[in-house]
């Protein structure tokens, strides 16, 4: 059985409309959606013109595997952060730009990043510490869909 915590997930950016039916039905594996008539929650995002947010009480190992690799995949950035499961991991915020690779950042129960003593001593200055922190606080673009074609990172 799975180590379960609370998680949470926003996920915005560009997705070509032949991409949608493969993104509703990670949408639909992660249980976000219950059926057919779910998906407007995603239309209503875009239309609204903003990111998708889930919010789960149980996560399995605090991570939303098939939708953040769809979104590295795509190109789609995305702020996810989990609790701590004591003995395992601690509790965590991971971002994705949309290019690279997704970075993972130490935080609190409620979200809040945190440095340790010995990240500030290798980080060296207040300008990388607020580098470091700023990497930390991205915002997630609205959700798109688009017709054209969408170039990932």
């Amino acid at each position: 059985m799975a180590d379960c915590v609370p998680a949470r997930i926003v996920v915005g950016g560009v997705v070509h409309r032949s991409d949608y039916p493969a993104f509703l039905t990670v949408l639909e594996g992660e249980g976000f959606l219950a059926g057919d008539d779910d998906a407007g929650i995603v239309e209503a995002a875009v239309a609204a013109g903003t990111s998708l947010e889930f919010d789960e009480d149980e996560v399995p190992w605090g991570y939303f595997a098939c939708l953040e690799k769809f979104c590295v995949d795509h190109g789609l950035p995305f702020v996810r952060w989990c609790g701590s499961q004591p003995g395992s991991w601690p509790a965590q915020r991971v971002v994705f730009s949309g290019a690279g690779e997704p970075r993972a950042f130490l935080a609190t129960e409620s979200d809040e990043v945190v440095l340790t003593a010995l990240a500030v001593e290798e980080l060296g200055s207040i300008d990388a510490i607020n580098a470091w922190f700023a990497a930390a606080d991205v915002s997630v673009p609205p959700l798109a869909l688009v017709d054209g074609e969408v170039v990932h990172g």
